[in-house]
């Protein structure tokens, strides 16, 4: 895993990972995004990564892998409709659990 070479003195060093703070427009929560590289014995892709201060730490709105031959996309985790439906349960308990026990998912 690496980021990309950002130039400058500290040339061939990768260090740098892109990254983009903003507030989402969905749900108001703040977010990160971040892209990386990665590099094993299969071969060369890049991981792009979502995080939002609203769910619990070690938790992603998304994490997805692209092959950089192919460009195929796998993806690890999407939370994205999941968090979508949370905000249109509304934020009473009552919603909310209804909306968990529907997902199968504990809250």
């Amino acid at each position: 895993m690496y980021g990309r070479d950002h130039g400058g003195h500290r040339e061939g060093r990768r260090n740098f990972i892109e990254h983009k703070e903003y507030t989402s427009e969905e749900d108001g929560s703040q977010r990160t995004r971040i892209r990386f590289n990665l590099e094993g014995p299969n071969g060369k892709g890049f991981a792009f990564a979502e995080v939002s201060k609203d769910m619990p730490a070690g938790e992603f709105v998304y994490l997805l892998v692209q092959n950089k031959q192919g460009g195929g996309v796998i993806t690890l985790i999407d939370n994205r409709s999941r968090m979508r439906m949370m905000k249109m349960a509304g934020s009473n308990e009552a919603g909310q659990k209804a909306l968990s026990d529907l997902l199968g998912r504990k809250n």
